[in-house]
């Protein structure tokens, strides 16, 4: 039985998941007049994804990843978001970085306050958890001492996958401060690196980014302007949550 529940702890652990610098969705590199190019016919791969611990409805933030494979120092300019589907989405605005002070506070202290209680509930749950499966132990009956190690278990391997995800979360996560902003100047890639930068839009007309197609034209230097249609997984039901609220 041992073996087993060694098992469920592992397993627990490992969905947690590992680390990597390669996150969101990679874009469809387009060309010049919007048809779908492959992906290795670019010199930059560009990822992107909705930053769900500080998107709202009406306000997506969003991260961009840029993988440079080569060997050569590459420089990215003149980076702007473009709406493909304006009819359908309705204005999307993208206010200046050095407008965003005030929202940057009202974000992290927003999500400071949900980790809070996040990380609370996580511990009650878990001290209840081990109180029961203390209480089975007890018993006369073996089965029921069985299933109260199993329980006490899962709770332990639970709360330290929850750990473990947050450690991830926090190496992949990105800094929101201005100068990070994708509108804050040039974007300096070099060789076998990885370089993030966000944007917050304001989407008065959609309550979810998921509705907006999304390009990305930027300039690379000696190589002209690049254009791709940036992609990013579904957001968190948490966030879908918060999304529907809004539309109230």
């Amino acid at each position: 039985m041992k073996w087993w529940w060694s098992l469920v702890v592992v397993f627990c652990l490992a969905n947690a998941g590992c680390a990597t610098l390669a996150t969101g969705e990679a874009a469809i590199p387009l060309n010049a007049t919007g048809q779908a190019l492959p992906q290795g016919s670019v010199p930059v791969v560009v990822r992107s994804r909705e930053i769900d611990d500080v998107s709202l409805a009406h306000v997506p933030v969003l991260e961009l990843t840029f993988e440079n494979h080569s060997n050569q120092w590459r420089s990215i300019n003149a980076a702007r978001i473009l709406v493909a589907n304006p009819e359908t989405a309705g204005p999307v605005r993208i206010p200046a970085p050095e407008l965003l002070h005030d929202w940057h506070f009202a974000a992290q202290q927003r999500k400071r306050v949900h980790d809070a209680n996040r990380d609370t509930a996580v511990e009650l749950g878990t001290a209840g958890a081990l109180v029961i499966a203390d209480a089975a132990m007890d018993s006369k009956k073996e089965e029921v001492q069985i299933a109260g190690a199993v329980f006490g278990l899962l709770a332990v391997s639970l709360f330290a996958a929850e750990h473990y995800s947050d450690r991830k979360h926090e190496a992949e996560a990105m800094s929101l401060a201005q100068a990070n902003h994708l509108y804050a100047g040039t974007i300096s890639l070099p060789p076998l690196t990885t370089v993030k930068r966000w944007v917050l839009l304001y989407t008065p007309g959609q309550a979810d980014a998921s509705a907006l197609r999304l390009v990305l034209s930027y300039d690379l230097a000696d190589l002209g302007t690049q254009r791709v249609l940036l992609r990013w997984a579904p957001a968190h039901p948490r966030h879908q949550r918060r999304t529907e609220r809004g539309r109230r």
